[in-house]
């Protein structure tokens, strides 16, 4: 009984000094509208995993045939070889959701002008998890 009072305390002061979690930034909670997704982007893609093999990426995104549908042209650069593939995906409130071939995905999320995210999975991309960080090309 004793054991279970100290515990309960414990648990209970770990929540108080816990505090009410974290909050989201505004930026994260923003919608990303359409207007401010479609256009060229450019940045950087690193490898998921160990963080130090990566290369440029180019996208091309552009509104698709029918809504909520995108299109994105991805060009990757790995080693001075540039693969480029079409994918087709949707527009979220916060960004892109595109599905890749062998069933991974690619989602981006769109925060303070820039387009961060991840893919995982999938052929057509150069390491099996990564990291995107692009801004808008001028």
């Amino acid at each position: 009984m004793r054991l279970r009072l100290i515990v309960a305390l414990a648990f209970a002061a770990l929540a108080v000094a816990a505090g009410p979690g974290l909050r989201p930034t505004p930026a994260a909670t923003a919608r990303a509208e359409r207007n401010n997704l479609v256009g060229v982007w450019t940045g950087t893609w690193t490898d998921g995993n160990a963080g130090a093999h990566g290369g440029a990426v180019e996208m091309i995104v552009t509104e698709g045939p029918d809504r909520p549908a995108a299109v994105a042209h991805l060009t990757f650069i790995d080693g001075g070889v540039a693969d480029t593939v079409r994918r087709e995906g949707r527009f979220t409130s916060r960004g892109l959701y595109f599905e890749l071939v062998g069933g991974g995905t690619l989602v981006l999320e769109l925060a303070s002008g820039r387009l961060t995210g991840e893919f995982a999975g999938g052929p057509d991309v150069p390491v099996r998890y990564g990291l995107l960080d692009l801004t808008r090309k001028s």
